[in-house]
């Protein structure tokens, strides 16, 4: 006889044994195959007509049936059917559904637990007056749940795609006036995937359908992601403000949802964290070194939670912590921050390889950034190609890898070009375009477009590669979205590359009337510099007499280099005591951001002095270790001198 605990099924010989009554320990010593045999021998079917049923040979039910293999989710699911459809009539509907339950739990695919509930109140009602309508109810419900479930499977696959279709298939299926929750949760997923299809208005209506449907259930959790999800939504087209303002908004929907206070505090860091993300796409360092903080004070407060989600969150606080500094001009530290970030996830991939890749390409392209800004170009190289080959890999995967890829090619561009190679670095240039043809309204798509144009300049050619725009077109572009983003910082790089392609055209041929060209530039760049009406506008809570310098400390970079080529032109011409004070001003100017930016203003004088004869190159050196020896009283001020020439060309 085959016992279970305080029953039996069958007798040896096959006979009744009186109703079962389930007891789920008895269960738990069976293997799958062991339960799906004795399963299918109660339903009194052949192995070949479940063959037929789940479209597999009779055989490959053997192998189940032996132990040998397990199914596949749709084989399983195929199985569980038959099964289902086939229930002996002495057994019931509710404890039937348990033992189904069992055999999924060893095939290793537990069923959510609403299913589970649903198909035991399918099996439950014996009253006939109800049971039709209530049965067709639950079906629905059933069957709505395993649609969502397929979508989900196939998000997790990156076939957005058919994720739709599937979304779509359970909107459809939903009954009007059905629950609440449930039109939450497919038009959150639909608007997901049409973020993922790139249907950036689509995704933006069902988000906006969502936000209405969680503030009509009261669920503050589901709010607050939603607003997180349309507000990075926001920030990837370029609508900073908007962006801020939601992530804003989630944080107050996280206080007062009902949430422990470790996950309340990480959710916390996570809205501060993408606040601060929003400033460094406009080029704000000190306003995201402010947000930062408060990310950091935040997950201070969430350490009893679970440990890797704040580790998570940590690496993702210091990768930003990374690009901060980047704009600040701190760059060894950028680096030391960013190679602890790569150190944290690759330890983090080798202990678990199905971790999502996406986070070390993007590690890994920082710190690629952080080792150009330091001259470390082999380093960078080995940066870039490391991320390129991650990208490679979850581009197969169906992950739109193509803004990510763009910039890895531009370092390895530069990096190109630096090194004397302007046929590699035009192969670079040229997979930069085909990757972000189409990309128009990203909010990083200009910064491309910029590093496109100049890459295109440097190697001599009129027309962005790859790209139907010539490179003056590209860079006027650009400089028209950063004057929209409010990214004052990249605005001026514009002006200064437009300005330095001018001076490269006239090189042979300068007049005094293009003098007027360069103070036209040398002139905006003091109004960003000193303007306190753009500080206002963007962060109404500054204190009185904020500049914009102040909050974008690398417009005294740009500053500086506008300067040098006054003195540059200045040489062209003649005005040598011109050319010495804008040398003087760029030395000046470049002071508060440290050592590392002086060396390389000074580099650049040293360079522009080689081509000039030998008393005016002595008398610019005389006068450099002159301002040497008195830069310490500009950079302890930490403040640019408000005195500084008009630029006017000298009389006669």
């Amino acid at each position: 006889m085959i016992e279970l605990k305080g029953s039996a099924w069958l007798d040896a010989e096959g006979g009744r044994m009186g109703r079962w009554e389930f007891d789920p320990s008895s269960l738990e010593a069976w293997s799958f195959g062991e339960l799906f045999r004795k399963l299918r021998e109660l339903t009194g079917r052949s192995g070949k007509l479940l063959a037929d049923y789940v479209g597999v040979h009779r055989a490959q039910i053997t192998r189940w049936e032996q132990g040998k293999s397990l199914p596949r989710p749709e084989h399983l699911e195929a199985i569980t059917e038959f099964l289902r459809e086939h229930r002996p009539a002495r057994i019931s509907g509710e404890l039937w559904e348990e033992a189904l339950e069992q055999l999924r739990r060893k095939a290793g695919f537990a069923q959510d637990p609403l299913l589970v509930e649903i198909s035991r109140c399918l099996a439950r009602w014996e009253d006939p007056r109800t049971a039709q309508a209530s049965r067709e109810v639950l079906r629905t419900v059933r069957d709505l749940f395993l649609t969502l479930q397929a979508a989900d499977e196939f998000v997790r696959q990156r076939q957005w795609e058919q994720a739709m279709w599937s979304l779509q298939e359970a909107e459809i299926r939903l009954p009007s006036g059905f629950s609440n929750r449930m039109q939450l949760e497919i038009c959150r997923r639909k608007s997901f995937v049409s973020y993922r299809l790139l249907r950036y208005d689509q995704a933006m209506a069902e988000a906006e359908h969502t936000l209405q449907l969680a503030e009509k259930a009261g669920d503050w959790v589901s709010r607050g992601d939603i607003l997180i999800f349309r507000g990075d939504l926001y920030r990837r087209i370029g609508q900073f403000e908007r962006a801020r303002k939601d992530f804003e908004e989630a944080l107050i929907c996280y206080e007062r949802a009902r949430l422990p206070e470790g996950e309340r505090a990480r959710a916390r860091a996570r809205c501060y964290r993408k606040r601060a993300v929003t400033y460094l796409f406009q080029g704000w360092p000190m306003r995201a070194s402010r947000e930062l903080q408060q990310a950091q004070l935040a997950l201070e407060q969430a350490r009893e939670t679970d440990g890797r989600a704040i580790e998570e969150e940590q690496d993702k606080i210091l990768q930003v912590r990374g690009w901060m500094l980047l704009q600040i001009g701190r760059v060894d530290e950028a680096i030391s921050i960013h190679v602890e970030v790569v150190s944290r996830l690759k330890r983090h991939y080798l202990q678990n390889p199905g971790l999502d890749p996406w986070g070390m390409a993007k590690a890994l392209r920082y710190l690629g950034d952080a080792y150009w800004a330091a001259r470390s170009y082999e380093k960078a190289q080995r940066s870039y190609m490391e991320a390129r080959e991650i990208c490679m890999q979850i581009h197969r995967d169906g992950r739109d890898t193509r803004l990510l890829e763009a910039l890895i090619e531009l370092g390895l561009g530069r990096i190109a070009m630096n090194q004397g190679q302007p046929t590699e670095a035009r192969d670079h240039l040229v997979r930069a375009a085909r990757f972000i043809r189409g990309l128009r309204i990203d909010s990083r798509f200009p910064e491309v477009l910029m590093e496109l144009a100049n890459l295109a300049w440097q190697m001599k050619s009129p027309q962005v590669p790859g790209m139907e725009m010539s490179v003056q077109d590209a860079i006027d572009m650009a400089r028209a979205r950063f004057r929209e983003f409010k990214n004052w910082s990249y605005y001026a790089q514009s002006l200064i590359l437009s300005t330095e392609w001018f001076l490269d055209d006239i090189e042979d041929d300068a007049k005094p009337e293009d003098w007027n060209i360069v103070m036209d530039l040398l002139d905006e760049l003091k109004g960003l510099v000193f303007d306190q009406d753009r500080v206002r506008e963007m962060v109404p809570e500054a204190l009185p007499g904020a500049r914009l310098v102040d909050e974008i400390p690398l417009l005294f970079y740009h500053l500086a280099i506008a300067n040098l080529l006054r003195a540059r032109l200045g040489l062209r011409l003649g005005w040598i005591n011109e050319a010495i004070t804008a040398f003087h001003e760029a030395v000046r100017a470049v002071c508060p951001l440290g050592d590392a930016f002086l060396s390389e203003i000074i580099a650049r004088i040293h360079r522009l002095a080689e081509h000039v004869a030998p008393e005016v190159r002595a008398e610019i050196m005389k006068n450099l270790e002159l301002w040497m020896r008195t830069r310490e009283g500009w950079c302890s001020r930490g403040v640019f001198p408000q005195g500084i020439s008009d630029g006017k060309p000298p009389s006669g």
